[in-house]
């Protein structure tokens, strides 16, 4: 397993991969070093591959998550969960998280934009407690799993004019101040979406 717990923000430059069923765990937190300094800004940027053969991925930043196009996020199996608890999750055009048939938990507690999330037969959860979730563009179908759900209590999900892709087998969403509009590749069904279990990796 790889473990990369920090006060303050972490840039990933280099490659990260944990063989077989390692799990690899990328946390950050806020907070004072001495007596005289603060710690406030502790954002997560994967500007390369995050990896794991089988195993659990989870990147829990204290603030913001940037996900940029080259900082892929890949397990043939294993869940990937991505957290971003004081701040917005933004995966840029061409950037993937592809947990082979894992569940996929992206939750940020403002807003949220969607490159490319394949979880096959997976699970998928969308969320965006404080803002939207929007779209980064067209490299990638947003969403491709057996079933997601979008949650938006503060915002909207998609644009009128820049909707989230989708190829699903059901969907369930709520927005509660704003619109969904999605963009189904086949046939869709609307309806609820049992619990979806992760699997966070957690530090010491």
């Amino acid at each position: 397993s790889i473990v990369m717990a920090n006060l303050g923000k972490v840039t990933v430059d280099e490659m990260i991969d944990a063989d077989g069923d390692g799990q690899v765990l990328l946390a950050t937190k806020t907070g004072p070093i001495g007596t005289n300094v603060v710690i406030t800004d502790a954002s997560i940027t994967l500007n390369t591959n995050v990896l794991s053969d089988r195993g659990v991925v989870s990147v829990i930043s204290a603030n913001d998550v940037f996900q940029n196009a080259n900082g892929d996020i890949s397990t043939a199996g294993g869940d990937i969960d991505v957290l971003a608890k004081g701040g917005s999750i933004v995966m840029q055009d061409g950037a993937l998280a592809d947990s082979g048939g894992g569940n996929v938990i992206y939750f940020a507690t403002t807003n949220l934009v969607l490159g490319g999330i394949h979880a096959s037969t997976g699970q998928v959860v969308v969320a965006a407690t404080g803002g939207s979730i929007s779209d980064a563009g067209d490299t990638y179908t947003n969403v491709t799993a057996h079933e997601v759900q979008f949650f938006t209590p503060a915002g909207g999900v998609g644009a009128p004019t820049n909707a989230i892709e989708t190829s699903v087998d059901r969907l369930a969403a709520f927005a509660a101040n704003g619109s969904v509009v999605i963009a189904e590749t086949d046939d869709l069904e609307i309806g609820t979406v049992g619990p979806v279990n992760g699997r966070v990796v957690l530090p010491d």
